[in-house]
């Protein structure tokens, strides 16, 4: 897509939603337009448009546009369809900064998030309500998990599952294979490894998706904070810890 292009966006809730591309360098900035429709907006629809607020009923910082803006990167998904293409107007350029900018992981990764905004808009009380399962499904399994977490559970478990809709294949085998040989490492140290060698093993991830993200760029932060999670539950069973990130301080992602 190209400056200016005005998109519809088919969303899982049966509506669709569209947007305006506002820049371009390094993936696709835009400014989602205020309105969903029961079908594919045409041109004329779109052409004298307002932006819409920010999602989910956010305040933005004082200086900052009141407007839902996104960005990403990657292939668009062939039912985004450019209805509309033009010049930007003076308000629409100076949209384009990358303040107040929602980061999405991918271009179906915001049209997920734009359904849950009609859903927050027109679905309330059912959204608000699957939330809040949803947080109770993750915590009692996150209890359940740290009851019984070991270095035998973290080795076979599968990991990084949430991964799997932006990292190519075979880097996400690459990242997990990383905590894997570590955790087999600790697993032969736990008899007779001093903490010196087993803080080592675990520095050693740290180096390992150093060179992961200088060929790829692939960590942000949610799997910085991912991996930083995973090193500090291995050096729990260990014996060690991670505060100040003593352990992970050398990383460059």
């Amino acid at each position: 897509m190209r400056l200016g292009d005005v998109f519809v966006v088919p969303l899982r809730v049966g509506k669709f939603g569209a947007a305006i591309v506002v820049h371009t360098n390094g993936g696709h900035s835009f400014v989602v337009i205020d309105g969903f429709w029961d079908a594919p907006p045409r041109a004329e629809e779109l052409r004298d448009f307002r932006a819409m607020p920010p999602p989910f009923g956010e305040t933005p910082f004082p200086g900052r546009a009141h407007v839902f803006k996104g960005w990403f990167d990657g292939d668009i998904p062939p039912n985004f369809q450019v209805v509309l293409s033009g010049p930007l107007t003076p308000e629409q350029e100076s949209m384009s900064g990358y303040q107040g900018t929602m980061i999405f992981q991918s271009a179906r990764d915001f049209a997920r998030t734009l359904s849950d905004q009609w859903r927050w808009l027109h679905d309330h009380e059912a959204y608000m309500q699957e939330l809040d399962q949803r947080s109770a499904r993750v915590e009692r399994a996150r209890e359940a998990r740290q009851k019984s977490l070991s270095l035998e559970s973290m080795l076979n478990e599968t990991f990084f599952a949430s991964w799997a809709d932006t990292w190519p294949e075979d880097r996400l085998a690459e990242a997990r294979q990383i905590f894997t040989d570590a955790t087999a490492k600790l697993i032969a140290l736990r008899a007779n490894g001093t903490p010196r060698k087993r803080a080592a093993e675990l520095r050693k991830i740290v180096d390992a998706f150093n060179r992961l993200y200088d060929e790829t760029g692939l960590v942000e932060s949610v799997e910085r904070d991912l991996i930083v999670d995973r090193i500090t539950e291995l050096a729990s069973l260990v014996g060690l810890d991670n505060a100040g990130e003593k352990l992970t301080r050398r990383r460059t992602w």
